[in-house]
Order: structure tokens, then C-alpha cells, then sequence
């Protein structure tokens, strides 16, 4: 919640502050206004009549009061005087309707409406400066209680509140705080460092492929010469170059054939995998 400072003069410096007799007037009766709209508990049931007869006994001095209104404004802002004028009123409004003040309001606005049935449009600002300043000492009570409130919560929290907590955290860079930090941990600068380790495929029975013949054309056969006019079937897998040791399993076209690691490969070192390359028959006539 926004609190309205106190100025050197020792005076808060709300809507209601250093304004002309007439934004005196006007701002009265828009408190009366707020009053009568929001004040609906019985103790303030003489609200809304005696601020009906307020406009109606004093609606010449009123009419005047609002037409010097808007000149001052257009005096102060130009062009902008009516937006100016607008804005102001809406705070205005908001103020005397703010919701943690709203009782103590209703019953110095009861006490307030009530003293006006007996104003004489003669002394409408007289009235509307006594009635504005004891609708003004609802607030200032309100706002001190309020900042005392905070000072209080402030010591507590210096005396018996847990420390703040500041998560680790791994980065980059030098870290540095903000105001924003609320004990969450320094905000970083500096780029993320991703570490990822290398997946190792581990084969139970590896192969050892003859030296210089790469995996792909190991056991592929040249496709036989086909003469015009006889058929053939030929053979897709060519017979090993060397028996193989009887110790030795013989891959078959199902069994994926691996390379074993080089001698002094680490066993961490990747092993490449690959699946037998078929060459396509030779259809007939071709």
C-alpha cells in the first residue's frame, strides 16, 4: 500500500493537501458523496438525506464552485485542464473510499452531514475546511497506525525472524544482487557449462575384421558374370579368405557384425556397429 508522505511542513501530502477554497468545497462534497454510497449501516442512515439537502440548498454555490474548479484546472494544465481535472477526481474518490479506513470515514461523515442541515449557503467554504479536516484526521490516523505497523513487523522480523536462506548455485561468470533478490540465491551472468559423457556400446563377442577391408565390404562378393541365355543363382556371401579357427563362431545374416577395438583403443573408446550390405540379384534378361 502507497502511504502519502509528510512534507517539511510536517503535513501529509494527500489529495486534500494545499488545495484552493474551492477544491475544499468540492472535495466536501465528494466526500459526502462516497459517504452516502458506501456508509449503508443503520448508524448512518442520516447520511444520505442530509447530503440530498446539502445539493439542494446549496446548488447555486455549488454550480459556482465547480465552474472555478475547472478553470483553475485549465489555468494550471492548458489543453489538459479536463483531463487533469478528471484524473485528480478519481483519486479523489479512491481516497475516501479506501476500504481499511472505511468505518472510522462513515462515522465522521454521519457526524459531518448531520452538522451541514445547518449551514447557511452564506458559510458553505467555512463549513467545508472544519468538515474537510476532521474527514482528513480519519486518514493521518490510519497512515500513522499503518507506518507503525510496518516499523513493528520490521523489529520482529530483525529480532526473532529466521535468517535467509541463499540456495548454491553452479555458474559462469561473476554473480552480483539486486533489489529483487529476496534470498533466493545470487543472479547469475555468464553462459551455462553442459557436461555430457559418451554412450558406450559394450559387445559380449567381437570380431576381428581382417586388416585394411572396411566393414561395409567385408563380406560382399563381386556379382558373377551372367552369359545370355542360362540362369544362375547367385551367391550373396562370399566364402572367408581363411578358414576360420575352430574357437571362432561364424556371423550369420541375422547376426549384426561387430569390430572389435584396436589394439591400445581404450575400452572407453566408441565401437562402431554395422549391418551387412546385400547386393540386389540381377533380374533375368538384363
Amino acid at each position: 500500500m502507497a502511504i502519502p508522505a509528510v512534507g517539511a511542513d510536517g503535513i501529509r501530502q494527500t489529495v486534500n493537501y494545499n488545495i484552493t477554497p474551492e477544491q475544499t468545497v468540492w472535495n466536501l462534497r465528494s466526500a459526502l458523496n462516497v459517504a452516502a454510497l458506501n456508509c449503508q449501516d443503520p448508524q448512518h442512515a442520516t447520511i444520505l438525506p442530509a447530503y440530498a439537502s446539502l445539493l439542494t440548498r446549496n446548488k447555486r454555490e455549488l454550480t459556482s464552485v465547480n465552474r472555478e474548479v475547472t478553470k483553475q484546472f485549465r489555468d494550471r494544465y492548458g489543453s489538459q485542464g479536463q483531463n487533469a481535472q478528471d484524473d485528480y477526481m478519481t483519486q479523489v474518490y479512491n481516497y475516501f473510499a479506501l476500504p481499511p479506513a472505511i468505518d472510522e470515514f462513515c462515522n465522521v461523515a454521519t457526524r459531518v452531514a448531520d452538522e451541514s442541515l445547518a449551514v447557511a449557503p452564506a458559510d458553505l467554504e467555512t463549513f467545508a475546511a472544519r468538515g474537510l479536516q476532521s474527514l482528513e484526521a480519519v486518514f493521518e490516523d490510519f497512515y500513522r497506525s499503518y507506518e507503525q505497523y510496518r516499523v513493528n513487523v520490521a523489529m520482529w522480523d530483525a529480532r526473532y525472524g529466521p535468517p535467509q536462506a541463499v540456495n548454491p548455485a553452479s555458474y559462469t561468470g561473476a554473480a552480483y544482487y539486486t533489489p529483487a533478490d529476496q534470498g533466493f540465491g545470487p543472479e547469475v551472468r555468464g553462459e551455462p557449462v553442459f557436461i555430457s559423457e559418451p554412450v558406450v556400446e559394450r559387445p559380449d563377442t567381437a570380431l576381428t575384421a581382417s586388416p585394411g577391408v572396411s566393414p561395409e565390404t567385408a563380406l560382399i562378393a563381386a556379382p558373377p558374370t551372367v552369359e545370355t541365355g542360362s540362369t544362375i543363382t547367385p551367391s550373396i556371401f562370399a566364402e572367408p579368405a581363411t578358414s576360420p579357427s575352430p574357437s571362432a563362431d561364424m556371423p550369420s545374416v541375422d547376426t549384426p557384425v561387430t569390430e572389435a577395438p584396436a589394439d591400445g583403443v581404450p575400452a572407453s573408446e566408441t565401437v562402431f556397429v554395422s549391418n551387412p550390405v546385400v547386393a540386389p540379384i540381377p533380374e533375368e534378361g538384363d
